[in-house]
C-alpha cells in the first residue's frame, strides 16, 4: 500500500505514524475551504481539454460551465462529505473565489481557442503514473520532439518566509521527473510550478541522478510505513514536535501529542473531552466541556449550526481555540480557524488511549 505519495514526501517523512494514521483512522480534522477549492480548480482545469476539444467558445458560455460544475461538486460534497457543510457555501469561504476563477477561465480560453498553441506543442493534462507501486498525477505536460516539460499547479502559497519555493514542492517535481523518465526513457528539459493566476515558476535543474534518488527514498518510507503492525510500532514511529504537529490532520488520535506540552500556546489551545452542556449565549453556543487535560472549561461564541451535531455526540475535539484571559481566569473561544472532531464509539481506533 502506498502510505505516502510524491505530494506529501516531506511533511510525511519527519513522522510516519501521520501517513500510517491517515489512512487508517477516520479521526481527521477537517479539510480547509482552500483545499477543497483547489481540488475543484484542478479537476476543472485537467478536465477542460477533453470537455471542450476544439470546439470554440466565448467566456459567458465558459463561466456558466464553471458555475454549473461547481454546483455540482459542492452538492456532491454535501452528500458524501459529513463535515463539508462547515465550509458550505464554499464560495464565501474563499477570499480569491472572483480572481482565481477569471485567471482560469482566461487560460482555458486562451489555450482552447489558439490554434496556435496547440500546433506549437502537444501537451497531456493530468497524466497519472504508477511506477513501482508510487503513484502520481502530473498536472500539465508539454511535449515537442525531445523537449519535454513538466507543470504542476499550485493554488496557495509558493513561496516559504525565505522567499523561496517550498521544498515540498520542489522536491515533489523532482520525483516527478524520475517517475516520467523511467515510464518513458526521457529526461524531462523542465520543470516548473504554476500559482493561480498563471505565473510560472521553473525550477533549477537537478540531475537524474538526484531525481532517481528521492524517488528511491519515497519507496523506503513506503516500504517502512508498511512494516508498521503493532501500537507499538506505530509509537515507535511517532515525533511530536511543533512543526510535525501543527498542521498534522490525525493527531486527535495521538496519545503522545496528547502528553506533551504543545497542546496548549500563549494564545490557543487544542482539547478533547465530553460534553457537559450546551447553552444559547449572545454569540452562539456555549459549550461546558470535561476534560483529563484542563478539568472542566467553557468553550464560548461556538456556531449555532453545530448544535444538532453537538447534541447527537458526547465526545468532541477542539483545534486551535483562541484564548483570553478575562476577570483572572483563562477563558476559551471558537474562531475563525478553530476546527471541531465528533468523536463516537464506532471511530475509536489505534491510539485512542486518552
Amino acid at each position: 500500500m502506498q502510505y505516502i505519495s510524491p505530494s506529501n514526501f516531506i511533511s510525511r517523512q519527519q513522522c510516519l505514524a501521520k501517513s500510517y494514521l491517515n489512512h487508517k483512522s477516520h479521526l481527521k480534522t477537517n479539510r480547509s475551504a482552500q483545499s477543497y477549492f483547489g481540488t475543484f480548480c484542478h479537476n476543472f482545469i485537467d478536465n477542460s481539454t477533453n470537455l471542450f476539444n476544439d470546439k470554440i467558445i466565448d467566456k459567458i458560455e465558459l463561466k456558466k460551465i464553471w458555475e454549473t460544475k461547481f454546483d455540482i461538486y459542492c452538492n456532491d460534497l454535501l452528500k458524501n462529505d459529513e463535515n463539508f457543510y462547515l465550509k458550505h457555501p464554499l464560495k464565501y469561504h474563499i477570499s480569491d473565489y472572483i480572481i482565481t476563477r477569471t485567471n482560469i477561465l482566461s487560460k482555458i480560453l486562451n489555450r482552447v481557442n489558439s490554434r496556435k498553441s496547440r500546433n506549437k506543442f502537444k501537451s497531456n493534462s493530468e497524466l497519472r503514473l504508477n511506477i513501482d507501486g508510487i503513484k502520481g498525477v502530473i498536472d500539465l505536460v508539454y511535449k515537442k520532439e525531445n523537449f519535454v516539460k513538466l507543470v504542476d499547479f499550485k493554488f496557495g502559497k509558493i513561496f516559504n518566509e525565505n522567499n523561496e519555493i517550498k521544498e515540498q514542492y520542489q522536491k515533489q517535481l523532482y520525483i516527478y521527473s524520475a517517475m516520467y523518465f523511467k515510464k518513458f526513457g526521457i529526461e524531462p528539459s523542465v520543470l516548473a510550478l504554476q500559482d493561480s493566476s498563471f505565473k510560472e515558476y521553473p525550477l533549477e535543474q537537478k540531475t537524474m541522478e538526484y531525481c532517481l534518488s528521492l524517488f528511491e527514498d519515497l519507496k523506503k518510507l513506503n516500504k517502512e510505513v508498511n512494516g508498521i503492525k503493532t501500537q507499538d510500532d506505530l509509537l515507535n514511529k511517532t515525533k511530536v514536535n511543533d512543526e510535525n504537529c501543527k498542521y498534522c490532520n490525525v493527531k486527535v488520535e495521538c496519545s503522545p501529542y496528547w502528553k506533551s506540552d504543545i497542546f496548549e500556546s500563549e494564545n490557543n489551545l487544542d482539547i478533547i473531552g465530553e460534553i457537559l452542556d450546551i447553552k444559547i449565549g449572545v454569540n452562539g453556543l456555549v459549550l461546558s466541556l470535561k476534560t483529563k487535560i484542563k478539568n472542566n472549561i467553557k468553550i464560548f461564541s461556538v456556531p449555532v449550526n453545530l448544535q444538532t451535531k453537538l447534541k447527537d455526540i458526547k465526545r468532541v475535539a477542539f483545534f486551535n481555540l483562541f484564548k483570553k484571559e478575562e476577570k483572572n481566569e483563562s477563558n476559551f473561544y471558537y474562531g475563525k480557524h478553530t476546527d471541531v472532531v465528533f468523536i463516537s464509539n464506532k471511530n475509536i481506533t489505534v491510539f485512542d488511549k486518552k
